[in-house]
């Protein structure tokens, strides 16, 4: 198993902690490379800078590692991290996120799951894993220093691992997996997605310029099943396999006539 390539990628930037936490998480499991984005990218989805110039460079992480970073997008950093390795490959995890990715917005606005997504359109086995932070603002706010990642290390060996040895279920292209910020025990629970919606709020600074203030998540549905409910009211590790087929499975040929 450690002759396999693992791809690390985020979309809070290269020197985000969570992103060497994945590292330390997965190097028992092979040759771990890290390419991230040089500035946070949070909201950036699964958009690529088509026709720019990728300028990528190295730094220096906390343990004094030698990284690539991008300025880019985090599924630019997916394209040119398989330009750095020579090929695709064998595993890529994009994370760990501070604040976490669920229900149904989240799968086209989050960065850290449009990285996951850009992997495994070239069938590449990905995951994407997110840690809640009890107050949303610790996201931009703090450095994410003060988190303790160790019991998300764990769920990232853990899943990481199986991955490596039997592969992706079929018909499974991505498992996005939510870390509660005080989980209550190391169950991992397979869960759908919910409904947790979030309404921006812009504010108005000149006539032409408004600025992105804030905004507020619509009320948790209480199910339990659903990724949204399992993670924030239950504190349960949760991880959603997710599909790149978003066709509906509705017959609408009636409705044409």
């Amino acid at each position: 198993m450690n002759n396999k390539k693992i791809l690390l990628v985020n979309d809070d930037g290269i020197h985000s902690p969570g992103i060497l936490y994945s590292k330390e998480a997965v190097e028992d499991l092979g040759e771990a490379i890290i390419v991230a984005p040089l500035e946070q990218q949070s909201g950036k989805g699964h958009s690529l800078s088509y026709f720019k110039n990728l300028i990528t460079s190295t730094t220096y992480l906390d343990d004094n590692s030698e990284t690539f970073f991008v300025l880019g997008t985090p599924a630019d950093c997916v394209v040119i991290g398989f330009s750095l390795l020579g090929g695709k490959p064998d595993l890529v995890i994009s994370g760990i996120n501070i604040g976490v990715n669920l229900g149904y917005n989240r799968i086209t606005s989050s960065g850290t799951l449009g990285a996951a997504l850009e992997a495994a359109s070239y069938g590449i086995p990905s995951l994407c894993v997110s840690i809640d932070v009890k107050d949303d603002i610790d996201k931009f706010s703090k450095s994410g220093h003060d988190i303790d990642f160790s019991f998300a290390k764990k769920i990232v060996n853990k899943i990481a691992k199986n991955i490596l040895k039997k592969g992706m279920p079929e018909g499974i292209d991505v498992f996005n997996i939510n870390i509660p910020a005080t989980p209550v025990d190391d169950e991992i629970v397979a869960t759908r997605l919910g409904k947790r919606l979030y309404h921006p709020e812009v504010e108005q600074l000149e006539k032409e310029t408004y600025i992105w203030k804030d905004g507020t998540y619509q009320e948790l549905e209480e199910e339990s099943g659903l990724d949204t409910y399992t993670t924030l009211i239950e504190n349960k590790v949760t991880v959603t396999p997710l599909t790149l087929d978003l066709t509906a499975k509705s017959d609408i040929t009636e409705w044409l006539i």
